[in-house]
């Protein structure tokens, strides 16, 4: 069970004692933060002639309007992140287009390599009477076989270099994003948190 703090602050002037479950540091914050805008406030012409009410009037705006202003921005965030979240979705559906890529290209070269074999396999059967044609026509598709498996070989991995290379980055930048918002989304949560403790410790 949290254990309830008392702990005496400085307000504009004025001491004040301030309960609450946080801890101590946190009361001072407030204590700050309220004396940051009683000072923003008391640069203002004519605020010093205005009546203790409306004074309290006015600074109670201010800290609603530092309220409304965070709450704004955390739901802005809040939408970056799902637009973010979204844009991840896109790339791993994506990369799955890919693979179903480099799947189709492994299976043509292997249908081209059955073929090739198959031909390989009939030119034997009539060895003896196309010896030497055969011999001419295995050199040629041996030939073809190695430039094709080449060829394939090197598509497939670049198509695998450039994908995963593209994908690491973009995990990276995303991972980079994503952290960066959450650690402005929690710091605008805990700003508005606090703005709130405030603001109903100003309204008792």
């Amino acid at each position: 069970m949290a254990v309830k703090n008392t702990t005496q602050v400085l307000i504009d002037g004025k001491i004040i004692t301030l309960s609450g479950y946080e801890s101590p540091e946190y009361l001072q914050k407030v204590a700050s933060y309220m004396n940051q805008k009683i000072g923003e406030l008391s640069q203002l012409q004519g605020y010093s002639r205005l009546s203790v009410d409306t004074k309290h009037t006015l600074l109670s705006l201010n800290v609603a309007d530092d309220y409304f202003k965070a709450r704004e921005q955390a739901e802005m965030l809040e939408e970056d992140m799902e637009a973010k979240d979204a844009e991840s979705y896109g790339l791993r559906s994506e990369l799955a287009e890919t693979k179903v890529r480099l799947e189709s290209v492994t299976g043509e070269l292997e249908q081209a390599q059955r073929e090739l074999q198959e031909t390989l396999e009939r030119l034997k059967n009539q060895q003896t009477e196309h010896a030497e044609a055969l011999e001419q026509l295995r050199s040629e598709k041996d030939e073809e076989l190695k430039q094709l498996r080449d060829e394939k070989d090197a598509e497939l991995e670049q198509l695998r270099g450039e994908k995963d290379g593209e994908l690491k980055q973009l995990r990276d930048e995303k991972d980079e994003e994503l952290e960066q918002l959450r650690k402005e989304k929690e710091a605008l949560e805990k700003q508005l948190a606090e703005a709130n403790e405030e603001l109903e410790e100003l309204l008792k």
